[in-house]
């Protein structure tokens, strides 16, 4: 019995779009499966840093909560302290669950060992941060069935962008 790969809501376009500091917009995004441009707009008419003409993505640890919260995406919270990316997924992540995960100065959708970012998707042990240090982890509730369709499109991705 095959799994049905439906398309993901992030397209070849969007990508276009994700450049610069906006690895946390274009987590959102993911997360929420919804195309770039939603996440980048919602964050571009959320608040007074995000408005400003000059800004090009950079987002914070209070944006993802009322992030989620508009998009609807259930998720459980928690924080760690003194892990590197590496070492929080060794020990804590559970096969099968994806996460949003808030290191030093990025944000990262985690799954099965596997990260993607801007770079595209890359196995945790060849990513570029994976000895940044957690901050916070939103464990994304999916029953396992969503997520496969909504994570095999964009973790069997081979390569980069």
């Amino acid at each position: 019995m095959g799994v049905q790969i439906v398309a993901f809501a992030l397209t070849n376009y969007d990508w276009n779009n994700a450049k610069g500091p906006c690895c946390g917009v274009l987590a959102c995004a993911i997360a929420a499966q919804r195309p770039f441009k939603d996440a980048w707009d919602w964050f571009k008419t959320w608040g007074k840093r995000c408005s400003h003409h000059s800004w090009r993505g950079r987002t914070y640890h209070s944006d993802y909560d009322k992030w989620f919260k508009f998009a609807g995406i259930k998720t459980i919270h928690r924080c760690y302290a003194r892990y590197t990316l590496g070492m929080w997924q060794a020990r804590y992540a559970k096969p099968n669950v994806p996460y949003f995960v808030r290191t030093t100065g990025h944000a990262q959708i985690v799954y099965n060992g596997m990260v993607r970012d801007q770079s595209g998707v890359i196995p945790l042990r060849k990513f570029w941060g994976r000895r940044k240090y957690v901050g916070d982890v939103w464990e994304i509730q999916v029953d396992d069935k969503t997520w496969q369709t909504f994570g095999l499109p964009l973790f069997d991705y081979k390569g980069g962008k």
